[in-house]
């Protein structure tokens, strides 16, 4: 004969939610583990049975139980691919583990090398990506507390470690309202890694947070490991067209900068500041300069600023000489030299009164020509 339990726990891996209720009624234990250790809910989890699982969790189902194999039914439904029983799970505060994140990643090397041999669709291994990477996104949340606490740590591995997560949780657009104040303490350590990491995380979340005067006080840091660190998020900035007018004066510094990293993404910066329609012209003056870098990556990034901002009805005359030297300097790197053929081509087109003024009031979106690194 058939016990409650074992009715709900069939109901419930064919998704029957009448059958559900009726066993509940009967006395079945929501809880109740079959011969593996799996509850109703694992199984509803593992055949993706989404009202099942509502319903269970609704009766008090333990979503943490740990059923066949030693897994939890978000794991059941995340390694069977059902996303939505998942993400109904984690809302309800199902944990993202670190076997849960392994057996996933698994999954998704596996179908890449399968689409590699043309056994498996692009559009799967994608689907599992980014499930991945939501996954990825909820257990940096879910640890974040926990990850604020060890930026206090006193090793310094530790403290490492804690703000490599941290910054991978900014990088996913997470709140580090509450790991705000011990990343501004941290830009002080006295290890340079720390240094660096927390002005990259700490940048990041000025810029979620559109607070301009935190990056600027980064990037006037003295400290080379901050001020690198602040940069990238800079670039990203302008790229995203949060305007960065007020912040000008910095990036005209940075391209003046010893570090070429530093030069490059100022230049950068200014050529997607332009492109999102900021008056960059104070910059070409500077950019003119690093036509005459001594590294090609420079020279590059400066011509394909200036080309950005002719494209945006800017005047770059005063550069078209340089880039004329660049142009005719069979030493030159060829990427180089093209980039300032269009610099040049887009500033003498600007300068032809014959020809039609472009419209210059909304930015272009051509990813063709992006910088490449």
């Amino acid at each position: 004969m058939t016990t409650p339990d074992q009715q709900l726990q069939q109901a419930a891996s064919e998704g029957n939610a009448g059958g559900i209720s009726e066993a509940l009624k009967s006395g079945a234990n929501v809880n109740a583990r079959g011969e593996f250790g799996d509850t109703a809910l694992n199984q509803a989890a593992q055949h993706g049975r989404l009202d099942a699982a509502k319903l269970l969790v609704e009766a008090g189902a333990d979503i943490e139980n740990l059923g066949g194999a030693d897994m939890t039914p978000l794991m059941n439904a995340a390694t069977a691919g059902h996303a939505e029983v998942a993400r109904f799970l984690i809302e309800k505060g199902a944990r993202v583990t670190r076997d849960l994140l392994s057996s996933v990643q698994l999954k998704v090397n596996i179908l890449e090398e399968n689409r590699e041999a043309g056994m498996v669709r692009q559009e799967a291994v994608e689907a599992w990506q980014g499930f991945l990477d939501f996954l990825v996104t909820d257990a940096l949340r879910q640890d974040l507390p926990e990850t604020v606490n060890e930026l206090s740590a006193a090793d310094t591995d530790d403290r490492r470690a804690a703000l490599r997560r941290i910054e991978a949780a900014a990088n996913r657009g997470l709140d580090l309202s509450a790991a705000a104040p011990r990343l501004r303490e941290l830009t002080a350590d006295q290890d340079p890694e720390s240094r660096g990491t927390a002005s990259a995380a700490l940048s990041i979340h000025y810029v979620l947070t559109r607070n301009l005067d935190g990056i600027r006080q980064l990037l006037a840091s003295q400290d080379r490991e901050v001020k690198t660190g602040a940069v990238p998020a800079l670039v990203s900035a302008a790229q995203h067209g949060l305007d960065v007018s007020p912040l000008l004066p910095a990036i005209m510094s940075l391209l003046e900068e010893d570090s070429l990293n530093l030069r490059h993404d100022a230049a950068i910066t200014v050529g997607y500041a332009a492109t999102s329609g900021v008056d960059v012209s104070i910059a070409i003056p500077r950019l003119t300069v690093l036509l005459k870098d001594d590294q090609p990556q420079a020279r590059r990034m400066a011509a394909w600023a200036l080309y950005r901002i002719a494209k945006r009805g800017r005047d770059i005359s005063a550069a078209i000489p340089s880039l004329k030297i660049l142009i005719e300097d069979a030493h030159e790197e060829e990427d180089v030299r093209e980039m300032a053929r269009e610099a040049q081509e887009m500033a003498e087109r600007d300068n032809d009164s014959s020809r039609p003024q472009r419209d210059v009031r909304s930015p272009t979106n051509d990813a063709a020509e992006a910088p490449k690194e």
